[in-house]
């Protein structure tokens, strides 16, 4: 099994957005539509299937480090743009109140996520497209948050070594 990880930006939402209980709040898009670094685009319907299994174990790590979690995703929500997301942030762990920190601080701005390819178009040989693949369906294992995105910061099909 080959997972693959791709990255959107987050927004901080401070602590306890309206309607929310009581805790340390982001949001944003751990998935867009963009062309991403790693020439893929992923269909926002990509997430269709794999929301309600995810939402049966929700959780959030820290650069995908699967050995400690940081917070779970409260709500998850597709529209034309992606895959949005909110977290809560965990409190009263180490890691957990440093990327926390960080994030109100501006370091930590950006959402990534786990996932293994269920289907997708192949583009790789097609030079008309800026993308290499187009993946449709997907099997959702984590969202974290990172220090480097590369959904929202394509490149060119020219810049890739």
């Amino acid at each position: 099994m080959r997972e693959f990880y791709c990255h959107a930006r987050v927004e901080v939402k401070g602590e306890s957005p309206e309607g929310a209980p009581e805790g340390r709040y982001i949001e944003g898009y751990a998935s867009t539509k963009d062309l991403d670094r790693d020439a893929d685009v992923i269909t926002p319907d990509a997430f269709a299937k794999t929301i309600t299994t995810f939402l049966k174990n929700p959780i959030v790590f820290f650069k995908h480090m699967w050995d400690e979690g940081i917070g779970t995703v409260e709500r998850m929500s597709i529209d034309d743009k992606g895959l949005f997301v909110r977290i809560k942030i965990a409190e009263g762990t180490p890691l957990a109140d440093k990327v926390w920190a960080l994030i109100k601080q501006g370091v930590y701005r950006a959402l990534s996520f786990g996932f293994r390819v269920l289907s997708n178009e192949d583009h790789r040989e097609d030079r008309s497209t800026l993308y290499d693949r187009l993946i449709t369906d997907l099997d959702l294992f984590e969202v974290s948050v990172v220090t480097v995105p590369a959904n929202g910061f394509p490149r060119a099909r020219g810049d890739r070594p």
